[in-house]
């Protein structure tokens, strides 16, 4: 509830800002979306090959990563200053670029393995020894879910860190063995955000930017939980049951607002 407070917030500050970087991040999607649109309904097997297939695999490893890395430079600015420029996404762009799309690649590569291999195991395999076949599918199946829940903190920790790619990988999974329910959790608000906003209207103002602000918002709640533990142990303390982290709620504008504040802004 935190990471939703936090990311909601954010986007209602910083509204303006957010919706420019959104509107440009989502016509960079939609270019090459309409070339394979076109290709896919010419019916012509070349122009759907040669054309959509790689428009749509663009979009997948190259746009998004960079828009989120992007929206995502931002939203760490808006966090720890409370102020930012569209120019900060460009900047984060150029600063991550290379390796957000290596992660794009990554993603995707072992996505495209591991859900071929639920169907393979699941289906070809299930059909003449199905308890191995089941058992394997099922594990592909988790082991699709762990990489998407790692894939909720990778983006957020290259920007956080500025680290190679070997070590984003290595801090998201990480911090998904440590906090499952919590990123998947954040997963699951994800992909409600992602269903309602690819209608067409919402997609050029309130697609990406909501998406890069949950990110944001669920990286610095967990860097703040580690922060207090990292500092409690430091004081001689004990990581128990009966250890309370501060978030720091009270000092924090974007976690001590409610809904008073959203119908009355005007009032203290």
């Amino acid at each position: 509830m935190r990471t939703v407070k936090m990311s909601f917030w954010v986007y209602y500050d910083h509204l303006g800002k957010l919706l420019v970087v959104n509107f440009l991040c989502a016509c960079a999607v939609l270019v090459p979306l309409m070339f394979a649109h076109a290709a896919f309904v010419s019916g012509n097997p070349r122009w759907m090959l040669w054309c959509a297939v790689p428009m749509l695999l663009t979009v997948v490893v190259v746009v998004f990563p960079l828009s989120q890395v992007g929206l995502l430079w931002l939203i760490k600015e808006l966090l720890e200053t409370r102020d930012g420029s569209v120019k900060t996404a460009f900047v984060g762009i150029r600063k991550f670029g290379i390796r957000a799309v290596l992660l794009g690649c990554f993603y995707a590569l072992f996505s495209f393995f591991l859900a071929s291999s639920v169907w393979f195991y699941g289906v070809v395999l299930g059909a003449t020894a199905p308890l191995l076949g089941y058992s394997l599918s099922a594990a592909a199946l988790w082991a699709q879910a762990f990489l998407l829940f790692t894939a909720v903190v990778a983006f957020p920790a290259l920007v956080n860190k500025n680290a190679a790619i070997g070590d984003v990988l290595k801090m998201a999974a990480v911090l998904t063995v440590d906090n499952p329910l919590f990123l998947a959790g954040v997963f699951i608000a994800m992909t409600f955000l992602m269903a309602f906003f690819l209608l067409p209207p919402t997609l050029l103002f309130f697609s990406f930017a909501p998406l890069a602000a949950l990110q944001g918002s669920a990286y610095e709640i967990l860097s703040r939980k580690y922060a207090a533990i990292q500092a409690h142990l430091a004081a001689g303390g004990n990581r128990d049951k009966s250890f309370q982290i501060d978030f720091g709620d009270d000092d924090d504008e974007y976690l001590c607002r409610g809904f008073r504040d959203l119908l009355f802004p005007w009032k203290e």
